[in-house]
């Protein structure tokens, strides 16, 4: 897989990020996600974006929602399904603000929007997890930004992910600007 990371960091302090990457060799047809996952201090409990809420929201999943401007303290993002799995996430973002005290970062569109799910539980433990009370708060708080998601489907109880909401493993190009206070 051939990756090509870009950082530009002005005086100012904003970091451009420009990724591109062209995958070779024995891959999967598909791919859950593409983007990027950090962590930020367990302080940082406020959430304010652009793009569809106030509910999570997937390519394939977004009748219930809509666009505007939202807010809400990090562990209302989390959809307490009874079964621990994929949840929270946030779609068709063009900006999204994490905040705690008079730290912040926030995440900029650069050409197409994105999806942001942030939450104070790790993936591993949102997969390990068989019931909600296994759940174990992180000792900080886990953001993913994704430029881009396969779709949920219903292959459990239905049908599988659609055509249009397949994210097959191909060359892919996403920009990011990072601010920070």
């Amino acid at each position: 897989m051939d990756v090509d990371w870009t950082y530009i960091i002005a005086p100012s302090g904003t970091v451009d990020i420009d990724v591109s990457v062209v995958p070779h060799g024995d891959y999967p047809e598909t791919l859950p996600r593409i983007g990027m996952e950090w962590t930020v201090p367990k302080s940082m409990q406020q959430v304010d974006w652009l793009g569809l809420g106030p509910g999570e929201a997937y390519r394939d999943s977004r009748q219930s929602v809509r666009r505007g401007s939202w807010s809400s303290p990090v562990p209302e993002l989390m959809t307490p399904y009874i079964f621990p799995q994929e949840n929270g996430n946030r779609h068709n973002v063009r900006e999204v603000t994490i905040k705690g005290g008079a730290v912040s970062l926030t995440a900029e569109a650069r050409g197409e929007r994105f999806d942001f799910t942030i939450q104070e539980y790790t993936r591993e433990n949102m997969e390990q997890a068989r019931h909600r009370h296994e759940l174990v708060k992180a000792d900080y708080v886990t953001v993913q930004l994704d430029h881009q998601q396969h779709g949920l489907g219903s292959a459990s109880c239905g049908p599988d992910v659609l055509e249009p909401y397949r994210l097959y493993t191909e060359p892919f190009h996403f920009q990011l600007r990072l601010c920070g206070e």
